[in-house]
């Protein structure tokens, strides 16, 4: 953005946070607030039900989430509880977003807000309960809950900070109720003292409002200018689009002298974070106005100034940034609202009434975005099921296999048989690390690993899965292991079979349950160490020493974040070695199981002759599942090889127009450490049966349909009879 872009930095070189006070789905996932935070140096973002409600009703971003929230005959979620999901959803990918500048800066900016319903601005202890519930389903440390600041919400701001939750007190508009926020304030962080919470990690904003102010205010000198009488209306005349700034400069200088004073210098003692002042609602309503006035004459330290788009634009734009004006303009602040008190201009009254009408906007915000929850959900509902489309189109549905496994344990080597045996116009084919959100530079800045759920982009992920599986293409990042970036997007089609392998597919349950087939790799640990020095040395640039220190690193979020997906596999790879010598899949052994969720999958009797091969039927696996398990010896003829591939072939029953035939030898292909190409039978013989388990997870699905179509019909006849 060249020079634009200084903008915002330049407020931050003088002590000030740019926020954006602007969200929905779409700039998410079009990248644009990503952009705003890495290159135009925005820090953190402010939401209310107003900006959630002007959202909801501007497309179709979230319709797929409310079609998987609210399907058909389910129990149904109130339109609130749906709004939550939508909200919550977008809240912890902008926090996540957002992460690497709240650790930059050590816990001091990259905040992002959500606020309790605003139907509770004078029910504290309501206010309280649904602050905790909010505050622990986004579970991130950068979240604020915004609470309304009325006589009532101060109660529940100085019990939210007490229990360590971090607050923005928004709907500030008099000076008054300002002092009253900061003693509330102080009053928390003493409790949260007294309780032995980490003080340091507790934050807080005041949402002084600016640009309402003015609106009120210039209506009301309005008014007297034209009572006015010997001239004295050009005097009152000039006093507007004055009040707003004046007020917030004095809200300023109260804040200076607060934090001067005793109390909060004895917090200040403790490590505590000072509240800050966050400049609100600070888009210009009058055209008469500059358009970025609000910004420009409120820059101070320890301040917050929150923009929406627009506003933000224009700063970038245009916004002129000298230096800092609320210290400055102090004075003239103090003649200002010494003039609108002379004309009989209460500020109080002022903001009193701006307080209730406050209370009362996004009330009504909030309940007309409860009734656009509800239509959407109506409207989703009236739609032709897909279910009772003709079995032809059941057919064309794409089958969805997930592959999970820890880095190095084999997924890609695995899966690139089925370009062969289904053709390569019928894969679509997902790499799950392109969902990254952050990428490697910005995990070192926050200490994430990459299997930190907070370092994935799991709510596009998730909205990405369902479009594939509806039949839509999708629009997906692009992440690049030779320097760790982000990049794209580019545009992937759903195929007849959809393949997305990677660390996490089975930790979200939603996505879990969009896959027809659940395969989990799962080899010797000695051997997967192997296999991952082996590549990142040889493709991705890395030292043997650099590999050990990263999977060092990673050891504790394996055992916490993918490991335990396991269990969830319909079918689980390992290779292991008979020759503890040998870390080459040439000679390795390779042992399926095979749950009792498929269709079972038997061999024919006559395999139990066979050296290399054992069948073990009915077994409780390590997971305690049900499961048959095959073991293939790695010493396995090829004689045996080819007897088996028959075999196989054999149950396939006929299905060689869905599945290409591929001679055993031209399966079981994998790279070795002098990157040649090589031969492994037991992992020929694993991918044509894995193969044929994709075509039993297509029987399965249309069988659990038909099986749903049938139970609907019966419901629909006992209901007309």
């Amino acid at each position: 953005m060249g020079k634009a872009g200084n903008s915002l930095r330049r407020l931050r070189a003088l002590g000030q946070s740019p926020w954006c006070d602007e969200l929905s789905r779409e700039l998410i996932q079009n990248g644009t607030l990503g952009r705003l935070v890495r290159e135009s140096g925005v820090t953190g973002l402010t939401t209310n039900p107003a900006i959630f409600q002007k959202a909801l009703t501007a497309g179709e971003s979230y319709q797929e989430q409310i079609a998987r929230l609210a399907p058909d005959g389910q129990e149904e979620l109130t339109p609130k509880a749906l709004y939550e999901q939508l909200a919550i959803t977008d809240v912890r990918a902008v926090a996540d977003l957002l992460a690497p500048v709240y650790a930059q800066t050590k816990g001091a900016d990259g905040f992002v807000s959500l606020e309790v319903s605003p139907e509770l601005a004078y029910d504290p202890a309501a206010t309280v309960a649904e602050a905790r519930r909010l505050h622990a389903a986004v579970a991130r440390d950068n979240l604020l809950i915004k609470v309304p600041g009325t006589q009532a919400g101060l109660k529940a701001i100085t019990e939210l900070l007490g229990e360590g939750i971090s607050v923005n007190v928004t709907l500030i508009f008099g000076l008054g109720r300002y002092r009253q926020v900061l003693e509330a304030w102080a009053n928390g962080i003493a409790r949260a003292h007294e309780r032995g919470l980490a003080l340091d990690r507790i934050a807080s904003v005041a949402s002084f409002f600016v640009s309402r102010i003015d609106t009120m205010v210039d209506r009301l000198l309005d008014e007297r200018v034209g009572a006015a009488q010997d001239g004295a209306g050009a005097a009152l005349a000039e006093l507007k689009g004055k009040a707003a700034i004046a007020n917030a400069r004095a809200a300023y200088a109260i804040w200076r002298e607060f934090m001067g004073a005793e109390t909060a210098q004895r917090l200040s003692q403790l490590r505590v974070r000072p509240q800050r002042l966050l400049w609100a609602s600070t888009s210009t309503k009058n055209p008469a106005y500059r358009d970025v006035m609000y910004v420009e004459e409120l820059i101070g330290a320890q301040t917050v100034t929150t923009m929406p788009l627009q506003t933000l634009t224009a700063v970038l734009n245009h916004g002129r940034i000298t230096g800092e004006t609320l210290i400055p303009g102090a004075a003239q602040a103090e003649r200002h609202l010494g003039a609108l008190a002379a004309a009989g201009i209460d500020m109080e009254e002022v903001a009193q009434e701006l307080e209730r009408q406050g209370v009362r906007l996004f009330a009504e915000a909030f309940e007309k975005l409860l009734d656009d929850v509800e239509a959407k959900v109506a409207r989703e509902r009236a739609k032709p099921s897909p279910r009772s489309a003709p079995a032809s189109k059941t057919l064309r549905r794409p089958i969805f296999v997930g592959i999970g496994g820890d880095s190095g344990s084999g997924k890609s080597t695995l899966t690139s048989a089925f370009f062969e045996l289904f053709g390569a116009d019928r894969i679509t084919s997902i790499c799950l690390d392109d969902y990254h959100s952050l990428d490697r530079r910005q995990r070192g800045l926050v200490g994430f690993t990459a299997l930190n759920p907070r370092a994935n982009n799991f709510a596009l992920m998730e909205e990405q899965v369902f479009a594939l599986k509806g039949g839509n293409p999708i629009n997906k990042p692009i992440y690049d292991h030779r320097d760790g970036t982000i990049s794209g997007p580019e545009t992937v089609e759903p195929r007849e079979v959809v393949i997305l392998q990677g660390l996490h597919p089975f930790l979200v349950p939603a996505i879990r349950h969009a896959f027809d087939l659940k395969v989990w790799l799962d080899p010797e640990p000695a051997l997967r160490i192997e296999w991952k020095l082996q590549r990142d040395i040889a493709k991705r640039g890395y030292t043997r020493e650099q590999v050990l220190a990263e999977l060092e690193a990673r050891r504790v979020d394996a055992e916490a974040y993918i490991q335990p997906q396991r269990r969830y596999a319909d079918l689980v790879v390992s290779f292991f070695r008979g020759d503890r010598s040998r870390d080459d899949m040439d000679r390795l052994s390779v042992r399926i199981l095979l749950r009792h969720t498929l269709a079972r999958f038997e061999l024919d009797r006559e395999t139990s002759n066979f050296n290399s091969v054992r069948f073990f039927p009915d077994v409780v696996d390590e997971d305690r599942r049900r499961s048959d398990v095959i073991e293939i010896d790695g010493n396995i003829s090829a004689e045996e090889a080819k007897l088996i591939e028959a075999n196989i072939w054999a149950h396939i029953e006929g299905r060689r127009g869905e599945l290409h035939y591929v001679a055993p030898e031209k399966l079981g292909s994998y790279e070795e450490k002098a990157r040649r190409r090589r031969h492994s039978d037991p992992l020929a013989l694993a991918q044509l049966i894995l193969g044929h388990r994709i075509l039993s997870a297509q029987e399965s699905v249309l069988l659990r349909v038909t099986a749903k179509e049938h139970e609907r019909d019966f419901r629909t006849q006992q209901t007309i009879l």
